[in-house]
């Protein structure tokens, strides 16, 4: 393989040097170098008149073709060109007209493979090496330009999706940003030049967007799906030994925190309000008590009035309740205790 050791030499620093293979293949005839040799005296070179001093020789088999999928573009040679170099790497977004492949014909002319369409770099023939003959790829294909991969879902996500025919324009909202079911979430134009906004489906924390969709791009062309950002829940707050979770029940709504983080609450504390979103009794608020007598040590503090608990939390514990931090007492102070009554 590329960068297979080949041999190893102690330079005149005492400090050793692996010799490499410059590309894949086989060893067809290597020299017979023996354990301790002054390298010149092996290969009889006079310090005078040097010379190359050729190790090994490898010969490269045909690369295999590069996988691709029937809607990927290719960049592939003719025949008796050179590669020269690389423009692009493998995950990098190109337009149509990119630059991708420099090689140089028979006659010495450059020529750049360009990007047939837009979309994502998927694979590319790294063995490759200035000066290499293009025959050594099989298929003469050297770079493979996909579409993007379908963004991830996991339970309780949901995607934020286009219908067919529609170039992207814009990003409205960025992940991380608190959503509910009126934000914008993208613009995009449809074969009429006509604008769309595109609204959230769900309330909660939008997790993930198709970051490499850039101004203009169709759609259907550069993504293997129309997803173009996906909605997710906030995590659970921590609740330890000792501490409560502060629950609502499935179909609420929430509306308001009366107490927030480092606030002294008891159980007949009404510390969040909250409002039914389904029947029977829709529209009717709730108050939510702690279970027992502590600190608030933690809320989803970025909650918005109206945001459904059951869309935006993974659990309905909207707040956690714990025991008092102890006091800190310093060396020369010193620490009044309560003692139990009696």
């Amino acid at each position: 393989e590329k960068d297979h050791a080949i041999c190893t030499v102690i330079k005149k620093d005492g400090h050793g040097y692996v010799y490499r293979a410059p590309r894949a293949g086989t060893v067809n005839i290597h020299e017979k170098l023996e354990t301790g040799v002054l390298i010149d005296m092996a290969f009889g070179i006079d310090p005078a008149h040097p010379r190359e001093r050729t190790i090994a020789v490898i010969s490269s088999h045909p690369w295999p073709p590069l996988r691709r999928q029937p809607d990927d573009t290719i960049a592939q040679s003719d025949v008796g060109h050179t590669f020269q170099a690389f423009h692009a790497k493998r995950g990098d977004i190109v337009k149509e007209g990119h630059g991708l492949v420099e090689l140089k014909d028979k006659n010495g002319k450059s020529v750049m493979l360009k990007a047939k369409g837009p979309g994502v770099v998927t694979r590319r023939q790294d063995n490759f090496l200035p000066g290499d003959s293009v025959e050594y790829a099989r298929d003469l294909t050297l770079m493979v330009v996909g579409k993007f991969a379908p963004l991830p879902q996991s339970p309780g996500q949901k995607g934020v999706t286009v219908v067919p025919g529609m170039k992207f324009e814009r990003w409205r909202a960025n992940v991380g940003d608190v959503i509910t079911r009126k934000t914008p979430i993208v613009d995009v134009r449809d074969s009429r030049d006509k604008w769309h906004d595109v609204i959230a489906t769900k309330d909660g924390v939008l997790t993930l967007r198709q970051e490499g969709l850039r101004w203009g791009m169709k759609v259907d062309e550069v993504m293997k799906d129309r997803t173009l950002a996906v909605i997710g829940k906030f995590p659970p707050l921590r609740v330890g030994s000792g501490e409560m979770a502060t629950n609502a029940h499935h179909g609420m709504n929430f509306v308001q925190y009366n107490y927030h983080k480092g606030d002294y609450v008891t159980p007949a504390d009404e510390v969040v309000i909250v409002q039914r979103a389904v029947s029977p009794q829709t529209g009717r608020l709730f108050s939510l008590r702690p279970k027992i007598s502590g600190m608030v040590l933690a809320t989803h503090h970025q909650l918005v009035k109206g945001m459904s608990i059951d869309d935006s939390l993974e659990d309905l514990n909207l707040l956690t309740v714990g025991k008092l931090p102890p006091l800190e007492v310093g060396f020369e102070q010193k620490g009044v205790e309560a003692t139990s009554p009696g």
